[in-house]
């Protein structure tokens, strides 16, 4: 599983970036991880763009998940009615780390 590090700021200003770097990083493999650890300034576009790269893998053979979301983070996705998207990616995240232990 590949991890990629969210920078500390998903808002407006960055999320163009932020998008086209997680896009080309996506075509690298086919399991892959959101590390949300450094995330510290977060608004509706960063949460908008979470929900639609996590909720939208519908291919089977590919995954993204969230991981290590900072408080700031986990906090913004319940606000926002998405905690059951952020347990879902950590669950699947742990179950497939339990795999490949």
């Amino acid at each position: 599983m590949h991890a990629f590090p969210l920078p500390r700021s998903l808002t407006i200003r960055t999320i163009q970036e932020v998008h086209q770097s997680i896009t080309e990083w996506i075509g690298e493999g086919d399991h892959h991880a959101l590390d949300g650890q450094a995330v510290d300034a977060l608004d509706a576009i960063g949460i908008q763009l979470l929900a639609s790269l996590i909720g939208n893998r519908t291919e089977p053979s590919t995954s993204l998940t969230l991981i290590h979301p900072s408080t700031e983070l986990r906090t913004s996705l319940q606000l926002a009615g998405l905690a059951d998207l952020l347990q879902e990616s950590s669950i699947e995240y742990d179950e497939q780390a339990d795999h490949r232990s």
